[in-house]
């Protein structure tokens, strides 16, 4: 029997659940990949950027640097937190993405 054939008569053997368990993986699998496209080719914009809330710098975050101006976070300075987890001044990113619709860091559209 060929290979074409078995493949045919093993779908055809198959349960509905397993059918159906298999028309949802694949439905899964292609909705993820929408997700995660949509995710990575969408543009920032500064309107989705004021949207994003203030956190406030903790003493953790004295050890990182703004990669726009380039200054260390200070205690208590007002940040902005991208989709990406990398950490801005709330001023500094709101005029990155006017110009510039991805991350600074990592050039992905969040």
């Amino acid at each position: 029997m060929s290979d074409r054939r078995r493949q045919c008569d093993d779908n055809q053997n198959d349960s509905i659940g397993a059918k159906l368990v298999k028309a949802i993986t694949l439905g899964a699998a292609v909705g993820l990949g929408a997700f995660l496209g949509y995710q990575l080719y969408k543009h920032l914009t500064a309107e989705e950027v004021e949207k994003i809330p203030i956190t406030n710098a903790t003493f953790s975050d004295k050890s990182l640097d703004c990669s726009i101006c380039l200054e260390s976070f200070n205690y208590d300075d007002k940040l902005k937190v991208l989709p990406c987890n990398h950490k801005y001044h709330a001023e500094c990113i709101i005029q990155w993405v006017e110009k510039n619709p991805s991350c600074p860091q990592c050039r992905r559209s969040c």
